[in-house]
């Protein structure tokens, strides 16, 4: 059935305009999920400050006596110096900008609440891999990116409204739930979209809608600088996409594996007509045929245990699910701490986002040229190395900065790149009865390193500072010796059984097969 859905979706366009006009819809639903990703980068950035009961004396001289508080009840001043104080009356920022931080008054004793709400919001984006992953593949990937799209609207403005911390957290990890369905069931429908000689294209564009949107968001911190109203600017341009009721199509291959074939043969018509082709009446009944011979009497029900069921399933679905976990946790780790690097801080976050792009520029080359499987162990290798390197330049030594500086940005170029192949290689090695919740549940792991990262981060005031991006270089080697244990599958054909995927060749490994597979592509 593969070979006949393969030729069929040929047919339909190799791609024709409507699939290019709905792989632009579906990238732009990259900008929430970006923005609000890194959103607690801007609203928790740091501010110069000092207690009002004190004036802004650098020397301290006239700082309250503290003898007779509780010091570890009080707050402490970590911008000038490492001790602690009794502000009676409040705080005073040196800042004309409205953050988050400033407003609640999340400093010193309060400034772990900064990366603890990062921490909520990627737990809620556990929970939406796994909830979206499985209705994505049970009532459609359409619906569920209405769903999550209208969702995370109505929710981010809520957030502009809310009025102390604990409602914006509550709030964030909704936030969560919807953007990790939005996220993973965009970038599903696209993949089952395409043929797979365009797939790499495919998959590397949806990252420069990545990269776009984080320089987007430098630039909307930069003009507004107050953090209620950046919610705004972050959440109602989605407000567009409700034309997406009317034009955004179902998936063809969900339609067919479901046997929905009425509004598939609507769906094709439709494809036709706007690519203009001819009907392909011969594909489409053949592509039924198959459907309904390989159903048996039965419609299977796919669950995330069909992940551990089969050994070949099950080995991909661990080593996956640990490279998309090392990956979130480095690039989130990186992402945070863009903004606390020496200079402007606008300024940093903006270049942090520009230096991804010269990586999906070359990995449109490196993909297409060496495949799935080397190229992500070798970015995970480059980073990892780069983030051990720099862990042993220290930040008190400011003639290594500009070293430091340039190790960070090439660190963020490797994270870039491991992006560019992750969605797309596990897009590749699951079959479509799994491939939804395959990528929820890889999602889940992803996110549970976006979760992680802040908490490492803040080992670094705990315990030693460079502590974190070691965590970080360790976690990237292990990672990348694993990818080199899934197989290759550079312009393979999309699997749509467990079968196709379980079947190999007598005596062969998954490794060796890839590998022949690799030499073939290379001979060709």
């Amino acid at each position: 059935m593969t070979v006949a859905l393969n030729e069929l979706i040929e047919k339909l366009g190799n791609p024709g305009r409507l699939q290019i006009f709905v792989f632009f819809l579906l990238g732009f639903n990259y900008f929430p999920v970006v923005v609000n990703s890194l959103i607690m980068a801007v609203y928790g950035s740091r501010v110069p400050f000092y207690c009002a009961d004190q004036g802004n004396d650098e020397h301290m001289s006239n700082w309250t006596n503290l003898t007779s508080y509780n010091v570890s009840d009080l707050p402490c001043d970590n911008e000038t110096s490492n001790q602690c104080v009794c502000c009676r009356s409040a705080w005073v920022y040196n800042t004309t900008e409205v953050s988050m931080l400033t407003e609640w008054d999340l400093i010193c004793g309060n400034q772990y609440l900064i990366g603890l709400s990062t921490s909520i919001f990627f737990t809620g984006t556990m929970v939406g891999g796994f909830l979206f992953g499985f209705l994505s593949d049970s009532i459609g990937r359409r619906p569920v990116v209405l769903i999550t799209l209208y969702g995370q609207l109505l929710n981010g403005i809520a957030m502009f409204f809310a009025p102390d911390y604990t409602l914006f957290a509550v709030l964030r990890f909704i936030q969560g739930i919807f953007l990790q369905g939005l996220q993973t069931t965009s970038h599903t429908m696209l993949m089952e979209m395409f043929q797979p000689g365009h797939r790499t294209v495919v998959g590397v564009s949806l990252e420069i809608f990545w990269g776009t949107s984080y320089i987007t968001l430098a630039g909307i911190w930069y003009l507004i600088q107050n953090w209620r109203y950046i919610q705004l600017a972050i959440t109602l341009p989605t407000a567009v996409t409700i034309v997406y009721i009317w034009v955004l199509p179902e998936s063809l291959r969900w339609l067919l594996l479901k046997k929905k074939f009425l509004k598939a043969e609507k769906l094709v018509k439709t494809l036709v007509k706007y690519n203009k082709l001819d009907y392909p009446e011969a594909a489409m009944i053949q592509v039924r045929l198959q459907v309904v011979a390989a159903s048996d009497t039965k419609t299977n029900s796919y669950t995330v245990l069909d992940l551990v069921r089969t050994p070949t399933i099950r080995r991909r679905s661990l080593i996956l699910s640990f490279t998309w976990f090392s990956a979130s946790l480095v690039y989130v780790g990186l992402s945070l701490g863009a903004t606390d690097l020496a200079g402007n801080k606008f300024l940093n976050l903006f270049i942090s986002g520009a230096v991804e792009f010269p990586a999906y520029i070359s990995s449109l080359i490196i993909l297409k040229r060496f495949g799935r499987r080397r190229p992500k162990a070798a970015y995970f290798f480059a980073c990892g190395l780069t983030c051990i390197g720099s862990g042993f330049i220290s930040k008190k030594d400011t003639s290594l900065q500009h070293l430091s500086l340039a190790l960070f940005m090439f660190g963020k170029y490797c994270t870039a790149g491991m992006y560019t192949v992750l969605f797309l290689f596990a897009a590749e090695l699951y079959p479509t009865v799994v491939r939804a919740v395959g990528c929820g549940a890889c999602a889940i792991f992803m996110k549970a390193g976006g979760l992680v990262a802040p908490l490492v981060l803040r080992l670094g005031s705990i315990t030693f500072t460079q502590l974190p991006i070691l965590i970080f270089g360790g976690f990237a080697l292990v990672a990348g010796g694993l990818t080199l244990l899934l197989p290759e599958t550079l312009n393979s054909k999309l699997p749509d059984k467990i079968e196709d995927v379980e079947i190999e060749p007598p005596g062969k490994t998954e490794e060796t097969t890839a590998d022949k597979l690799m030499e073939t592509t290379f001979s060709t």
